[in-house]
């Protein structure tokens, strides 16, 4: 009787661990980081902060994505004017960084967009184990359970926070991450700037700004 209440006790724990899922934090980047990368053009204002830390970056979107050596770069965009609207164009957003992998150093141009729908989110949490085949066993079982939780929290944050294209009337702003995804031999030295057209309304007219980190 005895044993059967610890098996209890322990499946009991199993189950909560396996079900329990990780957890995010809002990002609130302050006043400071900012203004470092910050430029106002047309009354479009827009500031970047590239997340570089390792520890900052597992802490805001996890383990996963960064071993990848990925790096989340935060947009604010506000507009600072009183008659016009700007629609912010995610397809025409861009990221410039260094880039170095086993045959050298190099400058890169990368499009967070330029992917597939999905592309960047299956990049970021692609290498993790979602599913453990049953027949493995109940505690790698209970494992594979538990990362398939965490890959699918992991997906669901970066949907969350990704900056997307839309329509910003004056007084508004906008926020959202870009993901700089190296290939898996690669790694990032350094973001350079990131460039950001809109399209003004009702004029039509383009704002093609670039932020210089």
């Amino acid at each position: 009787m005895q044993h059967k209440k610890c098996f209890i006790v322990l499946f009991t724990g199993i189950c909560f661990f396996s079900c329990s899922t990780v957890t995010f934090p809002d990002y609130h980047p302050d006043t400071s980081a900012l203004s470092a990368a910050k430029m106002i053009q047309d009354g479009l204002e827009i500031s970047v902060v590239p997340m570089h830390d390792r520890s900052t970056v597992r802490n805001y979107f996890g383990k996963s994505v960064e071993k990848r050596g990925v790096v989340p770069i935060f947009i604010l965009a506000r507009n600072a004017t009183t008659d016009r609207n700007f629609i912010l164009r995610k397809d025409r957003t861009a990221i410039e960084g260094v880039l170095t992998s086993a045959s050298g150093d190099g400058n890169v141009d990368y499009v967070p967009s330029g992917q597939s729908k999905g592309g960047e989110a299956a990049t970021v949490v692609g290498s993790l184990s979602c599913f453990v085949m049953p027949a493995v066993g109940m505690p790698l079982m209970f494992s594979g359970i538990k990362a398939s939780n965490d890959a699918l929290a992991t997906l669901h944050n970066y949907k969350r926070n990704e900056f997307r294209s839309g329509t910003l009337a004056p007084g508004e702003t906008q926020k959202g991450f870009l993901f700089f995804v190296p290939e898996e031999n690669q790694t990032v030295q350094k973001v350079l700037k990131i460039r950001v057209v809109a399209e003004v309304v009702p004029s039509s007219e383009l704002v093609q700004m670039e932020v210089e980190l």
